[in-house]
């Protein structure tokens, strides 16, 4: 990972991953990964059920690269 990447706002890293830089969207995914992990684990039984709905927000973000506003925060939308 660049060490670049870390410095930067989840809103530079949106713009860099909308930009075609997958790197970028790795970094989103290291930075919220366990905190997501944690929260779903909290609200869901069932581990299966928690990796079902971690996975499927990662693929909505990495799905909607074009169209996801990165003037809004990102932590929340997760």
């Amino acid at each position: 990972m660049k060490p670049v990447l870390k410095k930067l706002t989840d809103a530079e890293l949106l713009d860099r991953y909308a930009a075609g830089e997958e790197t970028a969207f790795r970094e989103i995914v290291n930075r919220y990964k366990n905190g997501l992990y944690t929260f779903l684990s909290r609200f869901l039984n069932r581990r299966d059920m928690v990796e079902d709905v971690f996975q499927e927000t990662f693929l909505q973000l990495f799905t909607s690269r074009d169209s996801f506003d990165a003037s809004r925060p990102l932590h929340p939308w997760l």
